[in-house]
């Protein structure tokens, strides 16, 4: 296979022994952004394990600078787009897995390469009883040395997430997380699949489980890995026991405790009461004793 590219904005692939042209992959039109009307290309290509890595540039690139430039890795074998990233990445290099280049926007000196990732997983640390959902939750993060304990974000979203951390572009609100399975191991040692839980924007996930038997269960989250990290896993455990009887409580006899502005006020009418009688019994007896 033979590469050509340059100020045409074009990376051109052929058959070298026939000359057929394989595939060709157009960067898109600049319009006034600078003389070319394209994304022109200069300091060539790197190939490595199927992939082709191509920035846009030119031969003083420093002096007005331009936007819009990337750079791109292209499927070699069919020039599918793989990932872009922009800068003016230039003059890379390759080794054990990782590309390095220098961004002439910026000066900073970038690696690119598969990330590892750490897994962590929490579960009740009290007893539950059996046929009670609980949370199983945790988080998938990113440890490489210039993103250590940020979010596991999808291959999808990987190129607006690292020019947020990175070159300062505004954080996507909309960017998903990773796909963590989440298993359990059983008091008798039977293995069950509790599910597939996605990370979200801030590297936590989390999935409901009702356990059915009662002991202690052993689970376990798994990422398995994505083209961007490498896999990572982490355990936990988890005590069941039996379902408790629910006592209904009784109701406690109540002393009606009284008022003691009605107490005063009863008090105050039985006295006016006996008042009244005995006023009633000494009238009738002035009345009885004039008759005599």
């Amino acid at each position: 296979m033979l590469f050509t590219s340059g100020y045409d904005g074009h990376v051109t692939t052929y058959n070298a022994t026939t000359g057929e042209i394989l595939w060709d992959y157009f960067f898109g039109s600049a319009g006034y952004e600078n003389a070319y009307g394209t994304f022109p290309v200069y300091s060539g290509f790197n190939v490595a394990d199927g992939k082709l890595y191509i920035t846009n540039d030119e031969h003083s690139p420093d002096s007005i600078p331009w936007r819009g430039g990337q750079l791109w890795c292209l499927d070699v074998y069919d020039g599918t787009l793989l990932w872009s990233i922009s800068g003016k990445l230039r003059n890379g290099a390759i080794s054990s897995g990782y590309f390095t280049t220098l961004n002439s926007l910026d000066g900073q000196i970038y690696t690119f390469g598969k990330g590892p990732s750490k897994t962590t997983v929490l579960a009740p640390q009290c007893g539950v009883s059996v046929g009670v959902p609980v949370m199983i939750s945790g988080t998938v993060t990113d440890q490489s040395p210039g993103a250590k304990d940020t979010a596991a974000i999808s291959d999808k979203d990987m190129t607006a997430w690292m020019e947020y951390l990175y070159e300062q572009k505004p954080m996507p609100t909309d960017a998903t997380g990773v796909p963590v399975k989440i298993t359990a191991v059983g008091p008798n040692g039977q293995t069950i699949d509790i599910g597939t839980a996605t990370s979200d924007i801030g590297g936590s996930f989390g999935i409901s489980w009702t356990p059915s038997d009662e002991g202690t269960y052993q689970i376990t989250a798994t990422f398995e890995g994505t083209n961007s990290y490498g896999d990572s896993f982490a355990t936990t455990y988890l005590v069941v026991g039996s379902a408790s009887s629910a006592s209904v409580p009784t109701a406690s006899p109540s002393t009606a405790v009284e008022n003691p502005a009605s107490t005063s006020t009863e008090t105050l009418l039985i006295v006016v009461a006996a008042v009244v009688i005995i006023a009633v019994i000494g009238a009738a007896a002035l009345v009885l004793r004039k008759r005599k």
